[in-house]
């Protein structure tokens, strides 16, 4: 007999109250940008959950953070934003309020984590270079500029 295994990203998206009832399949939570997300083995993809969406009503001041999703029961950070120069604060900002969020509201997510799960996919061509100032000082906050993000 097969042993079912419990999807620890789905209960953690259930016992956290901002995100209770945005649980959804696979990649389906990141709408038209899921095409931005790469995985070689789809099937161990444990769900998604649009963050940005779910906390707009109790966070409407703050600058969001788009997405999370597990896959191979570690979970990943995406923000779908353009990548330009005067981009890069805006996006830092976000990054800074997903983890405070992560800590303060989310603990069961928390611990679910990937290393170096945060994640800047960029809406179109990235207008800085990967060499520069700027790349250096989003890496210094552990997030990574991806034009795709693929996951073995």
């Amino acid at each position: 007999m097969a042993e079912i295994v419990a999807n620890k990203f789905k209960i953690a998206i259930a016992a956290t109250p901002d995100l209770k009832n945005c649980y959804q399949k696979g990649l389906d939570a990141l709408g038209s940008n899921k095409a931005k997300v790469i995985l070689a083995e789809p099937e161990d993809c444990d769900g998604s959950a649009e963050i940005d969406e779910c906390v707009r009503l109790k966070y409407a001041g703050a600058e969001r953070w788009d997405y999370c999703f597990s896959y191979k029961g570690e979970t990943y950070f995406a923000e779908v934003h353009r990548a330009y120069e005067n981009d890069i604060g805006l996006v830092l900002k976000k990054l800074r309020w997903l983890k405070n969020w992560l800590v303060s509201d989310a603990p069961e997510i928390h611990k679910l984590r990937a290393k170096g799960p945060y994640f800047w996919l960029p809406t179109g061509k990235c207008g800085f270079s990967q060499t520069s100032s700027h790349a250096r000082r989003i890496a210094l906050q552990g997030l990574k500029l991806v034009a795709k993000l693929e996951l073995n």
